[in-house]
């Protein structure tokens, strides 16, 4: 086994939180892990040029809806990256939340859902994306391309027990996670850090105390590259 390179490791500090140095400011986030000897990693940046001496057979994206400017570019760079018959599949939830019932008027997660979303479309990264995958695959040029959707409730506010864990896992995730989204896209409506932090300090209590009960459709989407 060979260790990742160091370079993984370096970062820059903002609002308090570590980001990956890659460009510094984006999104990326790498673990400490060990690779395979016949195993490589390749930090690179999906929107720029692919240049890759060998075509791929698969192509997997996941949870991306917040990182690209126009995701049908990239879609387009997979399908000229890949080999004939090769597949690519996208997965991510589709934003924003909605309601099983309308949240009250004073509700911070309601105010934080629209808030974000208008925020990312003023940073030129909308996270409402997700529902054009499809399209935009068809429009490069896969063929068979299926779209899978699965209703998942943010909460234990059901009573299948399936769904039940399946929303303890994403309302955990997402308050684990809402602070980190928040500080620097709302700057983009001209929130500051600690504006910023109380309003996911309350949604995270929203969450948390079962006062509202929203859900997202978590999206699969997957295509062939004509052989």
């Amino acid at each position: 086994m060979t260790s990742a390179n160091s370079t993984l490791y370096q970062h820059v500090e903002e609002n308090g939180r570590t980001y990956h140095a890659y460009k510094s400011g984006s999104d990326s986030h790498f673990f400490s892990i060990a690779v395979p000897p016949n195993c490589r990693f390749v930090v690179e940046d999906a929107e720029d040029d692919w240049e890759h001496d060998d075509k791929f057979s698969y192509i997997h994206a996941r949870a991306v809806l917040s990182c690209f400017a126009d995701p049908s570019v990239v879609i387009r760079k997979a399908f000229n990256a890949l080999e004939p018959g090769g597949y690519i599949e996208f997965q991510d939830h589709m934003a924003p939340f909605e309601f099983v019932e309308p949240p009250p008027e004073d509700s911070a997660l309601a105010q934080w859902n629209q808030l974000s979303i208008e925020a990312s479309i003023k940073g030129g990264r909308p996270w409402n994306n997700s529902k054009n995958y499809a399209r935009w695959m068809r429009e490069a040029g896969f063929v068979d391309v299926e779209e899978h959707k699965v209703w998942v409730p943010c909460g234990t506010f059901v009573e299948d027990p399936k769904l039940r864990k399946m929303g303890l896992y994403h309302v955990t995730n997402m308050m684990q996670g809402i602070d980190g989204m928040t500080t620097r896209n709302l700057s983009r409506l001209g929130w500051k850090p600690e504006e910023s932090k109380v309003l996911a300090a309350r949604a995270i209590a929203e969450l948390r105390e079962g006062r509202v009960k929203p859900f997202n459709f978590i999206l699969a989407v997957w295509g062939r590259k004509p052989s």
